[in-house]
């Protein structure tokens, strides 16, 4: 019998209307770049296209194989609209870990086809600081503030916010310094990892660890990307499953478990530096005590508090700092 062919899936169209179809980056537009930076490795990849209708959609993650690195990426093109034909420069770090001595390879593939390949020696990579490179400065700028990797937007936006300084020293110092508080006071920041450290205050009546801190902001930003379709939803949802989550971890319950709803405010308003008003402590006492509220909605409450969030606010800026 014949067989029934296959039939081939239609990519659907995005919410601009364009259809991506998958490509292939060719050598010649991907370069690799390898520096270490004491005893870790990282691996700058950059890929340029000559006009705006392509993207990466997927970075990928290291796998290490023998003494191969590999990353595997997923680029996409779309013919059905119209492109600016200018230079589009994409790029991403991926932080290699500390690697022993020996000969390696990092290469890149696309959809399992190899596009390009490097190798180095650990003896022989440039120890420059990957810090005084842009994309890099920029890119742990996201993974500090974020924890995520950059989008190509906002990686390409900021990192020509630095590079037009050129080599006036001055300039990139100062536009190093605007960036990363650029991302402090981004709307993805304050409301994930902000929120997380004003949660350790008012809980504990401490500032977080850097071991505590950035796990928990991970997950409490975790799959949201400001400006992206549905990311207010994602955020909202993130943040409430965060603060559920939150009031049932051990060390919460074992502090609070046992106190009164007036208690349980009191004592969060007392770590929080009784920064809310009697009227709106009054209110969340009875919120409680009638269901209207949830205990985690209650912390919730504190931890939004204007004056709080303004009385924490450089602080949590200079610890920032400190973990970044």
């Amino acid at each position: 019998p014949t067989p029934t062919p296959t039939p081939t899936a239609t990519p659907t169209p995005d919410s601009n209307g364009l259809i991506w179809q998958p490509y292939t980056p060719s050598t010649t537009q991907t370069d690799i770049e390898v520096l270490t930076c004491g005893e870790r490795v990282f691996a700058k990849v950059k890929i340029v296209f000559n006009d705006t209708s392509y993207r990466i959609s997927d970075w990928g993650s290291v796998r290490l194989t023998n003494n191969n690195f590999q990353v595997d990426i997923q680029a996409e093109h779309y013919t059905n609209g119209g492109a600016a034909q200018v230079i589009v420069p994409v790029e991403r770090v991926y932080d290699l870990g500390r690697v022993g001595p020996g000969s390696w390879t990092f290469t890149v593939t696309s959809r399992g086809v190899v596009i390009k390949s490097k190798s180095f020696n650990t003896g022989g990579v440039p120890t420059a600081d990957p810090l005084d490179d842009p994309s890099v400065f920029v890119s742990q700028n996201y993974e500090d503030f974020l924890g995520r990797g950059p989008d190509d937007q906002g990686l390409g936006f900021w990192t020509r916010n630095i590079t037009v300084c050129g080599t006036d020293a001055a300039c990139l110092e100062r536009k190093r310094i605007d960036t990363s508080a650029a991302f402090f006071l981004s709307i993805e920041f304050q409301q994930t990892g902000f929120m997380v450290y004003r949660l350790y205050r008012a809980s504990y009546g401490r500032m977080p660890r850097r071991e505590e801190f950035l796990p928990d902001a991970r997950a409490a930003s975790f799959g949201v990307i400001v400006n992206s379709p549905g990311w207010q939803t994602a955020l909202a949802d993130n943040v409430r499953a965060f603060a559920d989550d939150w009031v049932s971890r051990p060390d919460f319950t074992l502090n609070f478990d046992q106190l009164t709803d007036a208690q349980y405010v009191d004592q969060l308003i007392a770590n929080a530096g009784n920064s809310l008003p009697s009227g709106d402590r009054d209110g969340l006492v009875q919120d409680l005590i009638n269901h209207r509220k949830t205990r985690a909605e209650a912390l919730r409450a504190i931890v939004d508090d204007p004056v709080f969030n303004q009385k924490e606010f450089n602080r949590a800026f200079v610890l920032m700092q400190y973990f970044g």
